[in-house]
């Protein structure tokens, strides 16, 4: 009497070809993560350099930065009278002529993966991230230009993978990794 079913062959044949579907699925699924994340990331940093625009409309300089000359913006803030905030420091009204709060998180896969902001007291600081920084403990700081240092996981936009720089003229590379951005390239 003949019996029905599949040999064991026939069945870790079809097991295979349903193991390389699924992997070949899932790596393509990270790609496109990877790929979401840094046009998130590129859409924020973009919307904040918008904020800072209209931030510069009044005062007629860009903010200072806090102490550290170098500040993360994750989840901070900005307004047109209290300037940027940390996000732990982040409480504003609308009173205070909000422009953003809160400024978006990067999208983190790393522990240094954020925003980093830095004010210039130079109109054009050298291209090495060696600007003179406008702190909070500058004396009379007058911010002419700044840096927000981010970075692509992938090439998206025209962009390569890696520490990238946005200012008021665009996004460069930034070569002066994984120090604080030049405003200008």
């Amino acid at each position: 009497m003949r019996q029905r079913g599949f040999t064991l062959v026939e069945l870790l044949v079809v097991i295979a070809i349903i193991g390389l579907l699924a992997t070949v699925g899932v790596v393509s699924l990270n790609q496109a993560r990877a790929k979401a994340r840094d046009a998130k990331r590129l859409s924020d940093v973009k919307q904040i350099s918008k904020a800072l625009e209209l931030y510069l409309s009044g005062p007629q300089q860009y903010p200072v930065g806090l102490n550290d000359p170098a500040l993360v913006l994750d989840g901070g803030c900005l307004s047109e009278k209290k300037g940027l905030q940390a996000a732990a420091a982040c409480a504003l009204t609308a009173a205070d002529n909000i422009l953003i709060n809160p400024i978006a998180k990067s999208p983190n896969i790393s522990s240094s993966d954020f925003y980093n902001y830095r004010a210039y007291l130079e109109q054009n600081p050298p291209t090495t991230g060696n600007g003179t920084a406008c702190t909070a403990v500058t004396a009379n700081p007058t911010c002419l230009s700044y840096g927000i240092q981010f970075s692509l996981e992938t090439s998206v936009s025209g962009l390569s993978a890696g520490a990238h720089c946005m200012t008021a003229t665009g996004i460069f590379k930034d070569p002066a990794s994984p120090a604080p951005c030049p405003a200008a390239p």
